[in-house]
């Protein structure tokens, strides 16, 4: 991660304030020449389905639907935003958006990308109750078409952080309803799809006619090699060439092999634990009082888990205590917002005053194969809170079981990482704090239902201000009132470990999207 960063992000607000943005539309299009022409990656699972059908906004699906698709703008590697499909963009009024798009460009189809495409896209989205992007576009009132290259956002309330919001929208073809299904997916990205067989690989071919030019490797085939070990293994047996997320200890088996590098990468992702904040009717106390509706119950549960050990045994030193929703270079971060200490006496005191001194029973939720050493880091838990007199029967599950159960707010204690992918930390308020909407519109990941409206209300505040300092003050203000609350026990961030074939060039990304246009054989 960058210092520049926040600066950067404060310049595109203030950028948006004045109304005008520009780049150039000239971007070199020389690759090197590959040696090979075939990459195998591994992976630690499969994807949830393919824009616009997605299941889940997950960041393995979202960055293999990236390599397909563009969005209007995107980030670059160092998290500022950038030209994609729009050249240029600027701000009439406050709640219009005017893009200028890029001529030239061409779907995998080979129809011409236009003005439509863009409309019918973000149209297609809004009006989908399944799709699981429509949130980032709940501030859109209308998209209009200018001319053919030409679009207008206009926006309900004044929306700073729309650009950061459209990253993650993928254009498709205007007709795209109207192609079968066994034909998607279709976009403008660097490659197409070839081969997709549910659970063991992903294969994806160049596309030539691309708009940046033609990328360096023409195949590159996505194994899904769920056991990390054998991840391993087959990076430094030769079989693929880059091994995504291996273990700590895979890291460390890799260090000094000649014909393999490991390779770490600081992660704005935030690993915590949250619970369901409803005092009745809860989902695992039915019937009776829910404990972890008491504030003194979860922070006492906060401060009976020692996050030092965790990051010291389990994670080999290869993550960083975290304080809070989002890491030191998201915007929204609050300086102020430190870790409660580890203290059992504290903890035990507070579960003696809630009434819960012989503690309670209760369900942890976990993934066992989506972050690093996710379900040994469940496990320390349950057996950390046992010192309290917690008793937790431990559920760990794979990621396409697991994932449900969050979307469905079916979870009464679990464990999840989040990223914050607009890079800025508004989407936390949007999606995992503000009270759940019965439209769906806000709350979307706030599985406990969560509600405080001061929270909801600097929430919508800071939605709306686009003048960045007062923007970060807002958010600073509503992360402290929810970490007061308690509403998450920050664990860590950890750091991304991946391993890579010595003659392979490949600068993994902080936000862990592989862009396989961005790989090239020495």
């Amino acid at each position: 991660m960058k210092k520049t960063l926040l600066i950067a992000g404060l310049i595109i607000v203030v950028l948006a304030a004045a109304g005008v943005y520009y780049w150039s539309t000239k971007r070199s299009v020389e690759k090197p020449v590959a040696k090979r022409d075939t990459l195998i990656i591994g992976v630690k699972g499969d994807i949830l389905g393919w824009h616009p059908k997605m299941t889940d906004y997950e960041t393995p699906t979202v960055s293999a639907n990236f390599n397909i698709f563009d969005g209007l703008v995107e980030f670059d590697k160092d998290f500022k935003i950038v030209p994609a499909l729009a050249v240029s963009w600027s701000n009439p009024d406050n709640l219009t958006w005017r893009f200028y798009l890029r001529h030239g460009v061409k779907f995998q189809n080979g129809e011409d990308f236009t003005a439509a495409d863009a409309k019918y896209t973000m149209d297609y989205i809004m009006n989908d109750p399944t799709s699981v992007l429509k949130d980032l576009l709940a501030d859109i009132d209308t998209v209009q078409i200018v001319d053919d290259y030409t679009i207008d956002i206009k926006t309900k309330q004044p929306t700073p952080i729309l650009l950061n919001k459209l990253t993650d929208i993928f254009i498709i073809p205007k007709d795209y309803q109207n192609i079968p299904a066994s034909q998607w997916p279709i976009g403008t990205g660097a490659y197409k799809l070839k081969e997709y067989v549910k659970g063991d690989h992903i294969t994806f071919e160049r596309f030539d006619d691309y708009w940046k030019g033609p990328a360096p490797i023409k195949t590159v085939t996505l194994k899904i090699i769920p056991d990390d070990a054998e991840r391993t293994t087959a990076l430094v047996n030769g079989q693929i060439d880059l091994a995504e997320q291996i273990t700590t200890q895979g890291y460390k088996e890799l260090q000094g092999n000649k014909k393999v590098l490991p390779v770490a990468t600081p992660s704005t992702r935030i690993i915590f634990l949250s619970f369901d904040f409803r005092k009745t009717n809860s989902l695992g106390f039915k019937g009776t009082v829910n404990p972890t509706a008491d504030v003194r119950v979860r922070k006492a549960m906060y401060e009976a888990i020692d996050e030092n050990y965790i990051i010291t045994n389990i994670m080999d030193n290869m993550a960083v205590p975290a304080s809070q929703f989002v890491s030191s270079n998201i915007f929204g971060y609050n300086p102020k917002i430190t870790r409660l200490p580890y203290n059992l006496d504290d903890a035990k005191a507070l579960m003696k005053e809630a009434g819960y001194e012989n503690g309670f029973t209760i369900q942890l939720d976990c993934p066992n194969n989506r972050y690093i050493n996710d379900e040994a880091i469940c496990k320390d838990v349950a057996r950390q809170l046992k010192s309290i007199n917690i008793n937790v029967k431990l559920n760990a599950q794979s990621k396409d079981l697991f994932f449900p159960l969050i979307d469905n707010h079916k979870s009464s204690f679990y464990l999840l990482g989040w990223d914050a992918g607009t890079i800025d930390g508004g989407e936390i308020f949007y999606y995992m704090l503000h009270t759940v909407s019965k439209d769906g519109t806000y709350g979307g990941y706030n599985v406990g239902y969560y509600s405080n409206p001061e929270v909801d209300k600097l929430g919508d505040e800071s939605a709306q201000i686009m003048d960045p300092l007062r923007r970060l003050q807002v958010l600073q203000q509503g992360f402290q009132v929810a970490m007061d609350d308690v509403v998450w026990i920050p664990l860590h961030a950890q750091e991304l470990l991946d391993g890579v074939a010595a003659d392979v060039n490949w600068a993994p990304r902080a936000d862990e999207q592989i862009k396989l246009e961005d790989i090239s054989f020495k």
